[in-house]
């Protein structure tokens, strides 16, 4: 039986994205975003790193701004290294699939909907969880 790595979450991008090229030409866009959880007494900010590969890389990299609101869709990698002799390891989300919620300016779509406004509102779907 296979294990399932998936993660799926609705955040805000914390820095600009930063956008490189490996020696092979392969594009890597690496950010981090933060997202808010209820834990039953206060909510609570947690952060993740991110990073996105090849032409979605390119293409995603400059509207990965800070504060943009994004859907995200991935999985989960352990990265580890070592730095003067201590070794080191994070978890980050190598992200496939993404969509900007952000409203986009007005001249540009004529939508006058709310940045913050549920992207899911007007569809008929059943949310399994």
């Amino acid at each position: 039986m296979s294990d399932l790595n998936l993660v799926m979450l609705v955040c805000r991008v914390t820095a600009d994205a930063e956008l490189k090229h490996l020696s092979t030409g392969t594009a890597i866009c690496n950010f981090n975003v933060a997202t808010n959880r209820w834990d039953g007494k206060q909510e609570k900010g947690h952060f993740f790193s991110c990073k996105l590969w090849g032409k979605l890389a390119e293409s995603m990299s400059q509207y990965l701004t800070k504060g943009k609101r994004v859907a995200l869709s991935g999985s989960i990698e352990q990265e580890s290294w070592e730095k003067d002799g201590q070794k080191h390891s994070k978890a980050v989300i190598v992200v496939n699939q993404i969509q900007l919620i952000d409203k986009r300016p007005e001249s540009a779509t004529g939508n006058n909907s709310s940045p913050d406004e549920n992207p899911f509102k007007d569809n008929d779907i059943d949310v399994p969880f």
